[in-house]
């Protein structure tokens, strides 16, 4: 059943009293207090370079991330780190409302802080506004407004390209909403090959390819893959869990259960690649807040809490060990 009201006075007050968080975070992002982010110089570079009598097209960014660095550099006057701030904090809040349905809101915004937001919000900016609008698309998908759901869609991969690979994911998932479990697994694993092939062709078909996506194509670049790691491990124990708890009553945390489902079979898919194949893991397995925590705290529902909880405290130790921040 979809619920067709999609704004509640619980949904604002949530948002509302986390505003104080959402500051912080924004804030700690945007001028970098955790230490100096793995992006943060090649970020900082373009805009300093960014001029306002180059064609938008010329850059190799995508035109959503170009018209923002626009408007704060050239209208706002802002410079490089409050333009960050600016732009985490209308990420955040998007996040923070998407999530603001969730049973359990201020142990989804824990997981959240803790697994995903070194990873995006304080270095990978452009991803990080891409996904606000992608969750808050899958929200509005589960309460029937399809349309608000497209132009967020359109929006996400307005601020990162590679959005444009979860479609096919979530228009099967929504495809087979009705239908048992096992088939939309099944239909993720087979999307995740099929999406390999689809590379494949591009890498070996085209005769000219940029730079940017030629250093993706390239199959013998970055670290293996670690498939049994702690966090790897400790994810797919969650989703386990939520499956045999059988909490998929909303259409949102369907979806997202399946879409970080498919991050396994993806993972696998492009071994010969691990940078695909890790950008692509990321990108899937951090729909992980749509599902983890969205249960109420009954007892079916605490092993995949556990599992989501010790995944993102294993995170969050990764982060700082690998001297992410510095």
């Amino acid at each position: 059943m979809i619920n067709r009201p999609m704004i509640s006075r619980r949904m604002f007050l949530r948002t509302l009293l986390a505003l104080p968080t959402v500051l912080l975070l924004a804030y700690v992002s945007g001028h970098q207090l955790l230490g100096t982010s793995r992006d943060y110089a090649a970020y900082k570079l373009f805009f300093d370079l960014f001029d306002r009598s180059t064609a938008l097209s010329e850059y190799r960014f995508e035109v959503g991330y170009l018209i923002a660095a626009y408007f704060a550099k050239f209208v706002l006057s802002l410079s490089y780190n409050d333009f960050v701030f600016v732009l985490i904090l209308f990420s955040l809040m998007i996040k923070f409302y998407a999530l603001s349905q969730r049973s359990n809101f201020w142990m989804v915004v824990i997981y959240f802080i803790l697994a995903w937001y070194p990873l995006h919000e304080y270095t990978q900016i452009r991803v990080a506004v891409a996904l606000s609008f992608s969750f808050l698309a899958l929200v509005f998908l589960g309460h029937g407004r399809l349309r608000a759901a497209f132009a967020l869609g359109v929006g996400s991969v307005l601020f990162h390209s590679s959005l444009v690979v979860l479609v096919p994911f979530i228009i099967a998932g929504y495809t087979l909403r009705r239908w048992p479990i096992w088939i939309s697994i099944a239909a993720m694993i087979f999307l995740a090959f099929f999406l390999k092939a689809i590379f494949w062709v591009a890498a070996f078909s085209l005769g000219k390819i940029s730079g940017n996506a030629l250093a993706y194509f390239d199959f013998s670049a970055g670290a293996g893959i670690e498939y049994f790691s702690i966090a790897h491990l400790l994810m797919l124990a969650a989703l386990l869990s939520a499956l045999l708890s059988d909490g998929f009553s909303r259409i949102e945390t369907r979806l997202s259960f399946l879409i970080t489902v498919a991050s396994f079979p993806l993972m696998i898919a492009f071994s010969d690649n691990p940078v695909i194949g890790l950008r692509l893991k990321e990108l899937f397995m951090s729909f992980s807040v749509l599902f983890v925590f969205q249960r109420a705290l009954i007892w079916r529902a605490v092993p995949q809490m556990i599992f989501g909880f010790l995944f993102s405290l294993s995170s969050a130790y990764t982060y700082v060990a690998s001297g992410s921040f510095w």
